[in-house]
């Protein structure tokens, strides 16, 4: 198999899995890319989701495409957050309580 035809499959593993996941957990994640460098197919998060991904839940999906594609590769998980930061109100009322 080429390297583009497990990337292929890869990908396609890693849609049915997230697909599932969507259906019955509410976790929603989509396939990103792989970096050849570290061998690891990222995962991103949708910042919206109700649920978060958790390595758990893609455990099977990470032995399939290990077990079936290239024993080497790995999962990762991107999540993008907005920064959480005070506002200048909020900032204030913090410091009275110190």
């Amino acid at each position: 198999m080429t390297f583009k035809e497990q990337l292929k499959l890869a990908k396609q593993y890693c849609d049915d899995a997230l697909g599932i996941l969507y259906m019955t957990k509410d976790v929603d994640a989509e396939y990103d890319h792989y970096d050849s460098e570290v061998q690891t197919i990222f995962l991103k998060e949708n910042p919206d989701t109700v649920i978060r991904i958790e390595f758990h839940m893609i455990r099977n999906l990470e032995k399939k495409i290990q077990q079936d594609i290239n024993k080497r590769w790995t999962l990762g998980i991107i999540i993008e957050e907005a920064p959480n930061f005070l506002t200048p109100e909020e900032l204030r009322e913090l410091e009275k309580t110190i």
